[in-house]
């Protein structure tokens, strides 16, 4: 599907997005296969260079009837990331840093360029010195909607050149894809 018409993103008061990385931003209605309800229809917000790899992601998911738990933008969080993957939420667009492993300096997230997507969090949790992101979820990849390394959804986006977050050495962040574009951080 292509991007919505007249779409109104919204800036996180405490953390406003600066114009050049906001201006890329498109809103992106999806078709997901929901464990309770079948098919449904979610919104992701993510950068217009990844739009196509994004709606060929979501087609191939619900094709496959590949469970998605719900698609909704994080301000429907109050910008909260750890209540958008309690959720169980599917979301790309979170205008925040983090504090990188590899040197302990903050960096901006790919998230907040609209290039990186987190795939059912509760399902696929981040898993760090054996505690799993968010709290009370737990890694089996034989539950539906779970990510694992054959996985089509794995398979198809690395396919595409984005990086699977379970494939890091430092930890295995499963809900995780993002794609190496040319941004400056």
């Amino acid at each position: 599907m292509p991007p919505i018409i007249n779409y109104r993103i919204m800036q996180n008061p405490a953390s406003i997005c600066p114009p050049e990385i906001f201006r890329d931003l498109v809103g992106l209605r999806v078709r997901i296969w929901t464990p309770e309800h079948g098919a449904g229809i979610g919104i992701v917000e993510c950068h217009r260079d990844v739009v196509q790899d994004i709606d060929d992601l979501f087609e191939l998911m619900f094709a496959i009837r590949f469970p998605v738990a719900q698609a909704r933008p994080v301000d429907k969080y109050d910008w909260s990331d750890p209540d958008s993957m309690f959720a169980n939420n599917t979301s790309m667009f979170n205008y925040r840093t983090y504090v990188s492993k590899s040197d302990g300096l903050r960096k901006i997230s790919r998230h907040a360029f609209g290039v990186a997507i987190d795939i059912n969090p509760f399902w696929n949790p981040d898993m760090q010195d054996g505690v799993a992101y968010p709290g009370g979820a737990v890694y089996d990849p034989s539950h539906p909607g779970t990510l694992f390394a054959g996985s089509p959804v794995v398979l198809f986006l690395k396919s595409r050149g984005w990086i699977w977050g379970g494939d890091w050495e430092s930890h295995q962040d499963y809900q995780h894809f993002e794609k190496p574009v040319g941004l400056s951080q």
